[in-house]
């Protein structure tokens, strides 16, 4: 059963577009229920199904999309039952984002102007959970179960910043023996976050086969008031094409992690030594819904960089690859996005939690989404290393130990397309 043999949309032109994608997509994972021809209508229509009236000016430009959650995290229709179907789409295709002059720092949404942070509602699947409500609502079939994956990636930042880094820690520490250690890698030209190919070895113990992104841009760029850093790397150095090609040769995949600077995605997919798909921006940084059209200009069909910095959990608050409906275009990606849930530098920058505390939030996050998910977890190749971020890789491999024991199995690039890509 599909959204167009499903439905007669009667809206306006803006949201009759938004919700028959938002329902085109959804309806892929519903069992048939035999009902065609229901229309959906403003309430106060007579339609079969109605939705909120000020929730589709909104979609017109008629009202700030930001206003749409006043009491709580659902739209409400006129006599104060929860509209569950324009939740859906006003969740799912980000549209919270639409117009927000809030930015951090670096240019990027901020957490803490979301709707999630001001209820409270980050790790949820609430796409999920509105959806299935509506189906039941109107007896529309029921939902599908999916089993959950595991997608494993590694942004490379920096691979010879150990010697600084770890140095300055030993000598924070008084570890006269780890300094020895560090010089000594050095000495060797082993650098000690230069460890792709453990990573590798780690994964394929898990029978993971992760993605590795890389930058084309090296050093320092200026935003705002302050400096960020690109690549330490050349991205056409001998020594980084030889380990691109080792991993290719071990059937792990690679893309590419959008620098901050002037240039396109099309002139840095230019300067990468192999073709790819997929993307992550670096530091997560970018604008909805600009970043769509960036995206599908490019070509790229995943994008990996949606999730909250400070914080772990849903963006959109659903589980699942989506394809959005860009408001700004009037039309659905191109691309297929996947929701970012859990990252290192999220613990290490801003929550700031004790590892013990990191390893429980991130096991109750991964239970949490036992089913209907794909759990994205991003750890950089320096919090492989021990010193500095001594501890990260026993988190690391409690996600992943809990995983296997939930048989949540992992998920590559390849495999999301055939699944996903629709």
């Amino acid at each position: 059963m599909t959204a167009d043999s499903t439905f007669n949309i009667d809206l306006n032109g803006a949201a009759n577009d938004v919700f028959g994608h938002t329902l085109h997509q959804l309806f892929k994972y519903v069992s048939a229920s035999g009902r065609n021809g229901v229309t959906i209508g403003l309430e106060g229509s007579g339609s079969a199904i109605e939705v909120s009236r000020p929730f589709c000016d909104c979609l017109q430009g008629e009202m700030p999309l930001n206003a749409i959650f006043t009491e709580g995290p659902e739209v409400r229709l006129n006599d104060g039952a929860v509209d569950h179907l324009s939740t859906v789409v006003y969740m799912v295709n980000y549209l919270q984002e639409y117009g927000r002059g809030e930015a951090d720092e670096i240019g990027r949404f901020p957490f803490e102007s979301s709707y999630q942070c001001k209820f409270g509602v980050v790790s949820e699947n609430l796409v999920l959970k509105h959806f299935k409500l509506f189906l039941e609502q109107f007896q529309l079939g029921t939902w599908t179960d999916q089993p959950s994956r595991i997608f494993v990636s590694h942004d490379n930042d920096g691979l010879y910043r150990s010697f600084k880094q770890d140095g300055m820690y030993a000598l924070s520490k008084g570890r006269l023996d780890w300094l020895l250690r560090i010089v000594f890698s050095e000495v060797m030209r082993k650098p000690r976050w230069f460890n792709m190919d453990r990573i590798m070895d780690i994964n394929d113990a898990y029978d993971l086969k992760s993605t590795f992104f890389w930058l084309v841009e090296k050093g320092d760029v200026w935003v705002d008031q302050r400096k960020l850093r690109n690549a330490d790397y050349a991205i056409d150095d001998p020594k980084i094409l030889s380990q691109m090609e080792r991993i290719r040769l071990r059937s792990f995949e690679q893309g590419i992690h959008k620098a901050i600077g002037p240039l396109s995605f099309r002139q840095e997919l230019e300067k990468l030594p192999f073709a790819c798909a997929s993307n992550r921006n670096h530091f997560l940084r970018l604008r909805i819904p600009e970043h769509f059209t960036d995206i599908d200009e490019a070509g790229l069909k995943l994008d990996f960089s949606l999730g909250f910095a400070e914080e772990f959990g849903l963006r959109n608050n659903f589980a699942l690859p989506y394809k959005p409906f860009d408001l700004r275009r009037m039309r659905p990606t191109e691309a297929t996005y996947v929701p970012l849930m859990i990252m290192d530098t999220t613990n290490w920058t801003y929550k700031r939690l004790s590892l013990k505390s990191f390893k429980e939030e991130s096991l109750s996050l991964i239970d949490q989404h036992a089913s209907n998910a794909v759990i994205s977890v991003l750890w950089h190749n320096k919090y492989f290393s021990d010193m500095k971020f001594a501890g990260y890789l026993e988190v690391y491999k409690a996600i992943l130990d809990l995983c296997k024991q939930r048989n949540v199995t992992g998920i590559t690039q390849k495999e999301m397309l055939s699944t996903y890509d629709t």
